[in-house]
């Protein structure tokens, strides 16, 4: 928790109005939904400790590299431990406006973040931990497990649903957690939700054109922090649904 990851180590995503950076363990320690500017829901890239994250990753030390899918902002993470490979998956599917061409969303039309984990070989434990704290960290919402794999964090006029599969979720109420064993072949998916297309997740292999989109909304300057954290020059596979945690 105490460690303070290089800019460069974090992964961009975006959907040309919500912005996430995912550092290399698989936890996005910045996410803001439907504007640039918007305050975050996780930000532990201001404050380590307060500042909010969520990590979907193997529990054993590992190495790790990472690509995106060509022509898109869907970032691939692959973890290599002891006993086995893990690919995690993530992305903020491109909601067009009034939902035309069929774009994925979440409950109620609400923006999308979705996470994928397959094991590629052997056997990996992986844990899961959602820690979403609002207004920079300044509210710690109630985490509520409502089923064993859907939880709510509601904190002010705030709110977060998460729905995975990744064994029963368990909560102390200020963070949701829960761990599975993947073997080679598993994977783990979302209430049965269809996979983004390449399609709907597709943006320029610039990042810093998803700050002028043509479904971007109007917003101060403060974009230059997420794009700050852009890779560039990877390659990069195919995404498909696993996990998805959504703005109320």
């Amino acid at each position: 928790m105490g460690r303070w990851p290089a800019i460069a180590d974090y992964g961009f995503l975006s959907d040309c109005q919500s912005a996430a950076l995912v550092d290399r363990d698989g936890a996005i320690d910045w996410c803001c939904f439907g504007r640039f500017d918007q305050r975050p829901v996780f930000a532990r890239l201001l404050d380590r400790e307060k500042g909010g994250f969520f990590r979907v990753g193997p529990v054993a030390p590992c190495s790790t590299s990472r690509r995106y899918l060509p022509g898109t902002l869907i970032l691939e993470t692959r973890f290599e431990a002891r006993g086995g490979v893990l690919v995690l998956t993530d992305c903020l599917p491109v909601q067009h406006p009034g939902g035309s061409h069929g774009q994925p969303r979440g409950p109620s039309g609400h923006e999308l973040l979705v996470r994928h984990l397959r094991c590629e070989a052997g056997e990996v434990e992986v844990e899961l931990v959602f820690a979403p704290r609002f207004d920079y960290g300044l509210t710690t919402p109630l985490v509520q497990v409502l089923a064993p794999d859907l939880a709510v964090a509601t904190g002010g006029a705030d709110g977060l649903l998460l729905h995975a599969d990744l064994g029963p979720l368990h909560t102390d109420c200020e963070r949701a957690v829960a761990r599975a064993s993947l073997r080679a072949g598993e994977e783990r998916t979302v209430s049965r939700w269809s996979g983004p297309s390449r399609r709907s997740c597709r943006c320029d292999a610039c990042p810093q054109r998803c700050f002028a989109g043509r479904w971007n909304r109007p917003t101060p300057s403060g974009t230059a922090g997420p794009t700050a954290a852009s890779t560039e020059g990877a390659t990069r596979k195919r995404c498909s649904a696993a996990r998805w945690c959504s703005r109320v």
